[in-house]
Formats: structure tokens, C-alpha cells, sequence
């Protein structure tokens, strides 16, 4: 199971620094690239006490995924799909991590990952909305 988490740790930081750096650089949101930047730091919670143990079971360099990949994944034609593809990876590991937590018995690293999950939803929504105010070339009306 830490191999599972240290993955999903991992994407999950991968997926909010992208975010967080399309709304500073791309948009100057200042409140927005806060809260992602203060996202991606509490994430640093989920690694107190179990480091060591999901370093050990990292196997990156085996990995059977590394190699396979879906249709559209490596196809982004604006920024509204770079965000929306970041955020459903990022929600879908905080998902994972709630539930490997419970599996190691760390019911209060399961539940962050159930607060940072629900505010990816909140973050989703005033990201579009200001990706669709930007009146940015390709993007869609959801």
C-alpha cells in the first residue's frame, strides 16, 4: 500500500504545482496561486512518519504503467484542457490517498485527503471561471 501512496502523493503534487503555476505565470490570480501553493505545502503532512517506508517501496524505475498510454493523453490543444486534465489527476489521487490511508490505519491522513479533495471541486470551479472570463482561444463553456 505505500507504494500506492507514495504514487499518489507524488501525482497529486505533480498535478496542483501545475495549477498553481498556470494561475501565477498565465493569469496573475494572486489568491488563487496561494491556495494552491498553500495546498501543495500541507501536502507535506501525509509524508510525517511513513517517509522512510514509502521511499523503500517506490519502484519507479519497474513500473508497469510507465510505458502505457490512453488515447488523448498526451494531447492538450489549450489551456482550458491542461487545467481540467491537472485537476481531475489531482482529485482522483486525493481520492486514492483517502483510501489507502485507511487501509495503514491513518484515519487522519485519510480524512486531509478528504478536505483537499473537496477543496480541488471549490478551486475547479473559480479556475474555470477565470480561464472563461480570460475569453482564452479554445476554451469551452461548461
Amino acid at each position: 500500500m505505500y507504494r500506492t501512496i507514495d504514487a499518489n502523493i507524488n501525482r497529486l503534487r505533480e498535478a496542483i504545482r501545475v495549477l498553481e503555476d498556470i494561475l501565477r505565470f498565465e493569469y496573475d490570480d494572486t489568491q488563487l496561486f496561494y491556495d494552491f501553493k498553500k495546498m501543495r505545502h500541507s501536502i507535506e503532512c501525509f509524508l510525517s512518519g511513513i517517509e522512510i517506508d514509502l521511499l523503500q517501496s517506490r519502484q519507479s524505475d519497474s513500473d508497469v504503467g510507465i510505458k502505457n498510454v490512453v488515447d488523448g493523453e498526451n494531447i492538450r490543444v489549450d489551456m482550458y484542457s491542461i487545467v481540467k486534465a491537472n485537476f481531475l489527476r489531482a482529485q482522483e489521487a486525493a481520492r486514492v490517498l483517502e483510501e489507502a490511508f485507511k487501509i495503514i490505519g491513518q484515519l487522519d491522513k485519510s480524512e486531509k485527503a478528504k478536505y483537499i479533495r473537496f477543496n480541488l471541486y471549490t478551486l475547479e470551479k473559480n479556475t474555470i471561471l477565470i480561464i472563461n472570463g480570460s475569453n482564452c482561444e479554445g476554451i469551452k463553456n461548461k
